[in-house]
């Protein structure tokens, strides 16, 4: 995900929903209701967790340097981004 193409993926899997506002909660704050263009969904030293108001999606950054995606994020860049496959963990 810190590569451009990852951020632009899921950039364009939310944006195919509709989806232009997120809610963008970081530890220990503060926390804010972004327009998705400025969205990073990245680690930088506080674990974040993102979604929206809709709550049928959130990407979650942790001090693990991982970067997880879930509900209609997730499967929206496993059926668009062909080189998703090379950054999943499969337990």
């Amino acid at each position: 995900m810190a590569e451009d193409e990852g951020l632009r993926a899921a950039r364009r899997v939310l944006a195919r929903f509709g989806r232009c506002r997120v809610i963008e909660l970081r530890e220990g704050g503060p926390d804010y209701e972004i327009h998705l263009s400025l969205a990073r969904f990245s680690y930088d030293g506080a674990e974040c967790i993102w979604m929206d108001r809709m709550t049928d999606w959130i990407a979650y950054a942790g001090h693990e340097a991982s970067i997880a995606f879930g509900g209609i994020l997730a499967d929206g860049l496993r059926a668009s981004w062909p080189r998703i496959s090379q950054w999943g963990w499969s337990g």
